[in-house]
């Protein structure tokens, strides 16, 4: 049981060291989503994961203490439980900050409302128009 955990231990430990830097250049990239996009949505989305990335960062402060004393020999299950959890929110914000980049890249979504009335007249001049194109073909 004992070599099983320190196995997780290890992967843990090996997982969190490996993304650090990816996690660390988030903040750059939320940055300047927030300032070039124009899309207020985008801009609060940046917002938020901004405030998140900070907390993030103080328990990723955290997680490399932990890592130290997990090195040295002495952790606890609880030590455990916040790497693996640290872990994942890093992996959380990751992805949330690729999704929102994404979306950024493409710009805000279009979306085509109309009145039935504006359906209607749009309907009618484009049967208009067909009706033109085949009406003197005989």
């Amino acid at each position: 049981m004992l070599s099983q955990e320190l196995t997780n231990i290890d992967w843990i430990k090996s997982k969190i060291q490996s993304r650090i830097g990816t996690f660390l250049l988030l903040k750059e990239k939320l940055l300047k989503i927030k300032s070039t996009s124009l899309d207020l949505n985008v801009q609060a989305k940046a917002e938020a994961l901004l405030e998140r990335q900070k907390s993030l960062e103080e328990d990723l402060s955290k997680a490399q203490k932990i890592i130290e004393q997990i090195n040295l020999g002495v952790y606890s299950l609880s030590d455990i439980v916040f790497l693996g959890t640290t872990y994942y929110e890093m992996e959380k914000q990751i992805s949330d900050v690729e999704d929102l980049e994404q979306e950024y890249i493409s710009g805000p979504k279009q979306e085509v409302k109309m009145t039935g009335f504006e359906f209607l007249i749009l309907s009618l001049i484009g049967g208009g128009i067909i009706y033109g194109l085949f009406a003197g073909k005989k």
